[in-house]
């Protein structure tokens, strides 16, 4: 907890929060309520990046009545399972800007120190319509009517160039087709660019299965520091609408964010 000398407001910094949306946190904190009353969003949460690297985001809440405003402006600092929250409350009109720059600094500021040299989620933007599941180093999105229509886009976390033995057994385990898939193309591969400007190639396969046929296709994407994979797997009868949606969600992916500071010292924190 922060207190400054004049004693207008607190801060509160709660450090092992469960992982959830911004979203879920502004709802849960409008819920409660201020002084007990209730409160209106400020502005839309603005997001940002840590100078660790780490997605963030602030936004204000602020409660109306007597017998005085009150404003609540809190920052979320996003880790792997984990979020710190900056929760700074006030209730002098004059120091509301100023408490809203606090908050803010020290979200920026704040340090997870879970390391430079890890497995990272990043932006991109989920099918729309599709189910999503949350499996290890990756999600999984099912096709509307799965299993009958049977499409499964799958995006793995960005894991660092640098290989070790846990990205090795995760790729036997996870990533790997199976040996009835065969390479589709003179190609193996063809090139690719995201929105963003990542730069990646696409492999196309398909198996047999009795009288069916199973189609996939492997992007990969890299920015010198990760390396981003994602997969479709379907049956011929969804294989059309599941590519355009696959499409979709390759060409929106961003790369992981820089730090602004050195972490290297943090290296040795990495799986």
């Amino acid at each position: 907890m922060l207190v400054p000398p004049d004693g207008a407001g607190v801060i509160r910094i709660a450090t092992r929060e469960p992982l959830r949306p911004i979203g879920v946190v502004m709802a849960e904190l409008a819920r409660h309520g201020l002084g007990g009353r209730p409160v209106a969003p400020i502005a839309p949460a603005r997001a940002f990046v840590t100078e660790e690297g780490e997605h963030a985001a602030v936004f204000g809440l602020r409660a109306t009545g007597e017998p005085r405003v009150l404003e609540r402006h809190v920052g979320v600092v996003f880790g792997d399972a984990h979020v710190a929250i900056v929760d700074g409350r006030v209730g002098e009109a004059a120091d509301f800007a100023r408490y809203a720059d606090l908050v803010e600094r020290i979200t920026r500021a704040w340090c997870m120190g879970l390391g430079a040299d890890r497995w990272r989620r990043y932006y991109y933007h989920p099918p729309a319509g599709w189910a999503g599941l949350s499996r290890h180093q990756g999600d999984v999105w099912l096709a509307p009517g799965y299993p009958a229509r049977n499409a499964t886009i799958s995006v793995f976390h960005a894991r660092p160039e640098r290989s070790t033995r846990a990205i090795e057994q995760h790729g036997r385990l996870f990533e790997h087709l199976t040996s009835e898939y065969v390479p589709l193309g003179p190609s193996a591969a063809n090139p690719l660019r995201a929105d963003s400007g990542l730069i990646g190639e696409i492999a196309l396969f398909e198996a047999r299965h009795g009288a069916g046929v199973q189609h996939a296709a492997n992007v990969g994407f890299t920015d010198g520091r990760y390396t981003y994979l994602l997969r479709l797997e379907s049956d011929a009868a969804t294989l059309d609408e599941a590519t355009t949606m696959f499409r979709r969600v390759y060409e929106s992916i961003e790369p992981v964010p820089r730090a602004s500071v050195d972490l290297s010292t943090l290296v040795h924190w990495s799986e």
